[in-house]
């Protein structure tokens, strides 16, 4: 049985999971949404994750991984984690986009009642998304509205 005060197992997703050795509804990061013995779990099987939930999920994972290696895989663990982390991360991050253009299905996007952008000529369209652009800009609104949809669904 892992040690119950090791922070590694300390993550929404570990101590809100009744299944793993980790749960814990007192904890400070339990979330009874993700608790499937909760009333208020929701499941989010299919659904997209934000980007901040698959770096947690890879830590996790390379975590898991170097503990169940032995004194070896630990030591050379030492050396390796970030790079195992980064890429088991962008190995994530590749299947859900692969998921997301095979159908994975996703939040309806909020009515933007001032936009009209069937109405906008490509090359204004094109300026709109390729100049002064910050990629992780990007990622960090794109996870702020998963939230807020999160947020939203579990108040229907």
């Amino acid at each position: 049985m892992p040690d119950p005060d090791d922070p590694r197992g300390h993550s929404t997703a570990t101590v809100s999971n009744p299944n793993s050795p980790y749960y814990n509804p007192s904890h400070p990061r339990y979330d009874s949404t993700q608790d499937s013995s909760s009333s208020t779990y929701i499941d989010q099987r299919g659904i997209s994750r934000t980007g901040e939930e698959a770096e947690e999920s890879a830590e996790n994972r390379v975590e898991a991984q170097e503990e169940n290696a032995g004194w070896l895989g630990q030591l050379i663990g030492l050396f390796t984690h970030g790079d195992e982390v980064s890429e088991t991360y962008n190995e994530d991050m590749n299947a859900q986009a692969a998921q997301l253009a095979k159908g994975l299905n996703t939040r309806p996007s909020p009515m933007m009642m001032c936009a009209n952008y069937l109405g906008t000529p490509h090359p204004e369209l094109k300026t709109m998304v390729t100049e002064d652009v910050d990629p992780d800009t990007v990622g960090e609104m794109g996870d702020l509205w998963i939230d807020a949809g999160r947020r939203e669904q579990t108040q229907l």
